[in-house]
């Protein structure tokens, strides 16, 4: 692959990415409005069958609430 070809990809991904990302964030502002203008929020635990993860969930869901 010659030096040409490669500047091509690289500014063909630059741009792809960037189409991408402005086409994602446009899409974003859905949601917020679907819940009211109230955040919606998200909490990834690797199970529920730990005691400490149940917890942590129920720590997540009071503070959330709070503010």
């Amino acid at each position: 692959m010659n030096m040409s070809s490669r500047n091509w990809l690289v500014v063909a991904s630059f741009v792809l990415s960037i189409t991408a990302g402005w086409a994602v964030s446009r899409n974003a502002r859905g949601p917020a409005a679907a819940t009211g203008g109230r955040p919606l929020i998200g909490l990834s635990l690797d199970t529920l069958k730990d005691e400490r993860w149940q917890r942590d969930r129920d720590l997540f869901v009071a503070r959330a609430n709070e503010l």
